[in-house]
């Protein structure tokens, strides 16, 4: 239990808008600029991305499938 008030069911979908809590989108403005129509407290950040690791090796079975056929493709 977080000891939270209750949240009447009507007051719910519009809390986020009326509170103005911030929340990033994390995709790129290039590809999906920024609707003009968003609130202030909506935020593109770009694409998060880890470091590269450069010791990765892959296993047989992903080198062989990557082989077997043209380059799949990933969204995610």
């Amino acid at each position: 239990m977080l000891g939270l008030h209750r949240l009447p069911l009507r007051d719910g979908p519009g809390l986020i808008n009326r509170s103005f809590i911030p929340w990033t989108y994390c995709w790129s403005q290039s590809l999906i600029p920024k609707p003009k129509d968003w609130k202030k407290q909506v935020d593109i950040a770009g694409f998060y991305f880890l470091p590269a690791s450069t010791k990765f090796k892959p296993d047989a079975d992903l080198v062989e499938f990557l082989a077997a056929g043209p380059a799949p493709i990933y969204i995610g």
